[in-house]
């Protein structure tokens, strides 16, 4: 079987071309940023929707297995006001909505730490709840890039979802289902495990980039703002990797 995948808030593409990366078909990238977009245009072939907010996900049900979502950071950073859900950026309402029209097996949501005490962390519980009431089991992941070798920490929050297929069946059928902790031996908290190599590390983030001077690259701040807000695909790579494993060995 081939995996599909989808991923929302786009950004440069790295989930995309980590998923490409292990034979997943990618259905769809979803970004509004302008540049970004033409960014995606020329690296992929496959549909790019411009707007998250306004993307109809029902079209990709019973056929997207993963989708992945990398949501603005604004709401959440301790750089910003850290309005949460009073953000008008706040892309978590969107990431529920496409996720109930589409109903992947998995879901990956990732953001910076902020996420996990902005409003005393009650904007993560609501999110979590909301996860499970949708009949996902949710793990939480803080992991930084120092885990993967890098010189800086720079600490992300991913949030791994597998769906419960029983707890859905009640869903669809009209069953209240009654949300619980996620169990220990389910698919979510062994990927969990997987990747719990978490190390700590400090050192000095440098930014150099290479080619034309800067008043000849028409593109430099959108690349150097593309490169901040991206994820590390390294860690990406471990977690996709570790749901890629879940379709062979379920």
């Amino acid at each position: 079987m081939q995996i599909t995948h989808i991923n929302f808030f786009s950004g440069s593409g790295m989930w995309e071309m980590e998923a490409a990366a292990l034979g997943w078909r990618n259905l769809a990238s979803c970004e509004n940023n302008r540049y970004a977009r033409q960014l995606l245009e020329k690296r992929f072939q496959h549909d790019i929707i411009p707007d998250a907010t306004s993307a109809d996900a029902r079209q990709y049900r019973d056929i997207a297995d993963v989708i992945t979502f990398s949501p603005p950071c604004q709401p959440n950073s301790t750089a910003g006001k850290r309005l949460g859900a009073d953000d008008p950026r706040d892309g978590l309402p969107t990431c529920l909505r496409i996720l109930d029209e589409s109903r992947p097996a998995w879901a990956v949501i990732e953001n910076v730490s902020g996420l996990a005490t902005v409003g005393d962390g009650l904007v993560l519980r609501q999110f979590l709840r909301s996860l499970e009431n949708l009949a996902y089991h949710p793990v939480v992941l803080r992991i930084p890039s120092a885990a993967v070798g890098a010189l800086h920490r720079r600490y992300r929050i991913w949030v791994v979802a597998n769906a419960d297929e029983k707890r859905r069946t009640q869903l669809q059928y009209g069953a209240e289902p009654t949300i619980q902790n996620q169990a220990r031996d389910g698919q979510s908290y062994r990927v969990a495990n997987a990747l719990r190599r978490a190390s700590t590390g400090e050192g000095n983030l440098v930014r150099t980039y290479n080619g034309l001077p800067a008043g000849l690259d028409t593109y430099r701040n959108q690349r150097i703002s593309l490169m901040g807000n991206a994820a590390d695909p390294r860690i990406i790579r471990r977690i996709l990797s570790a749901i890629d494993r879940t379709f062979y060995n379920s």
